[in-house]
């Protein structure tokens, strides 16, 4: 029979998490048949060992797609995306994990029942590296079902990351392959590009996934002068994806970074250095100010500069 839902799982030295992963996706419960795919991209650590387990004990369920090569994090993805065979796809990554055995019966029903919205994604908690639970700033209060692609960029992206969304398979032809040829374009500009060629996304208010929140991932190694940086070299390769679709709103978040950014350098500068004999350093030579200031970058063999639009 084939799966009505695929669940994607992405994987990359996650030996410590996928199996808690891999437990909440095999615990739903109610829903439709679905599959589970999975993209390991040559983990180095025993992450490889751990899926094959599962699979042996679930071979209708998982399918492990074939790596003989590192291809990142977006081409992973993309293959993964591209491999499902479900109308309907949702999204585990390997270090996060669902915590309600009814997430894919609810996504689906809701998804079912509005046939106008590309994608659903639910409430969900965070799991910092000291253990402790947290939540998403409450930026969700004031939505009742629904956002449009206005609203995700005015919360600064309320829906947070991939493992709480399920997607109709359609929302591949809203995907431009650029995407996946960028390495720091995210959940965010993905979800953008749904929700620039859709009316809206269904929200669900119920927290059913746990995002968790690592110092080793690729979002959340940098410091924060480098974070800065790199936020507002996505947004601006968002702009140029969506086609300048909500230039002035994406203008405004790129000054709110470089302004809170030019407010973080002031406050170091007037900061005593710990060591008198060792001056602190100049603001310009800080992590990825210079990157921040002036960049610009060629895509589509067009060049930008970061935050103001086409040069």
């Amino acid at each position: 029979m084939e799966p009505v839902i695929s669940v994607i799982i992405t994987s990359y030295n996650h030996e410590p998490y996928i199996e808690k992963s891999l437990a909440g996706v095999l615990e739903q419960v109610d829903c439709p048949e679905f599959e589970i795919v999975i993209g390991d991209d040559c983990s180095q650590d025993h992450t490889p060992e751990i899926i094959e387990k599962y699979r042996k004990q679930h071979p209708d369920k998982i399918r492990v797609l074939s790596r003989n090569k590192n291809l990142g994090l977006q081409q992973n993805m993309k293959d993964c995306f591209y491999s499902c065979r479900g109308t309907y796809i949702a999204i585990c990554e390997g270090d996060d994990f669902w915590i309600d055995p009814h997430k894919l019966k609810i996504q689906y029903e809701a998804l079912a029942s509005h046939p106008d919205a590309v994608l659903c994604f639910n409430d969900i908690y965070l799991l910092k590296n000291t253990g402790t639970i947290d939540h998403i700033p409450n930026v969700k209060a004031k939505f009742t079902d629904r956002i449009n692609a206005s609203d995700l960029i005015k919360t600064r992206n309320m829906i947070g990351n991939f493992s709480c969304c399920m997607y109709r398979r359609d929302v591949l032809k809203a995907i431009p392959d650029s995407f996946w040829k960028n390495n720091r374009t995210v959940d965010f500009t993905f979800n953008l590009l749904a929700l620039t060629a859709s009316p809206y996304a269904l929200y669900i208010n119920k927290k059913m996934s746990v995002y968790r929140i690592l110092n080793n991932s690729l979002s959340h190694r940098d410091n924060k002068y480098t974070k800065f940086a790199n936020m507002i070299k996505m947004l601006s390769y968002t702009q140029v994806m969506t086609n300048f679709a909500h230039m002035q709103l994406i203008d405004d978040w790129i000054s709110a970074l470089k302004e809170q950014m030019e407010k973080d350098v002031s406050k170091e500068k007037k900061t005593p250095a710990a060591d008198a004999s060792q001056p602190a350093a100049p603001a310009s030579e800080k992590p990825g100010f210079r990157k921040l200031f002036g960049l610009s970058f060629k895509f589509r063999n067009k060049r930008f500069l970061l935050g103001i639009g086409q040069k």
